[in-house]
């Protein structure tokens, strides 16, 4: 129907010289049928029925990341968003649930007290040991169901 093809597709299918072309509307998935007129042999004229289904597609999380983080020797505990803007998707994916993980590389290895924890919302928390300073390199991957 004219309905499901308008909400699959920019370009409506099409056959030129025996090829199939068609423009798909991004992040849509679903089904068209349409009826294929075939005048190449003309006086007769032949009807084909044309189904095309499109399948969604399990797209990636986002995030963004929170700025650098800066500390004073001593300072302690540190608690904040680390990780925002997180998003599971586009349409189809918006109510899958993104779960983080995160790996650490200290410089010096004892560098935490309180090794970092990261939360589902993003929210990041670690406490520094007392009298040590150095660089922590934290990298974050997301995925989702």
């Amino acid at each position: 129907d004219s309905a499901a093809a308008a909400a699959l597709f920019t370009t409506l299918p099409s056959f030129s010289g025996g090829t199939l072309s068609f423009a798909l509307v991004a992040h849509r998935f679903g089904e068209a049928t349409f009826n294929i007129t075939d005048t190449s042999v003309s006086p007769v004229v032949s009807y084909r029925l044309l189904s095309i289904q499109v399948s969604p597609v399990n797209d990636p999380p986002s995030f963004t990341l929170a700025p650098s983080i800066e500390m004073e020797e001593d300072e302690g505990r540190w608690a904040g968003m680390a990780v925002v803007s997180i998003s599971a998707g586009p349409l189809e994916d918006a109510l899958q649930q993104v779960s983080f993980s995160m790996h650490v590389d200290a410089t010096p290895a004892e560098l935490f007290s309180q090794p970092p924890t990261l939360l589902q919302n993003g929210s990041l928390s670690f406490t520094v040991a007392p009298g040590l300073f150095g660089i922590a390199h934290f990298m974050f991957s997301a995925s989702d169901d």
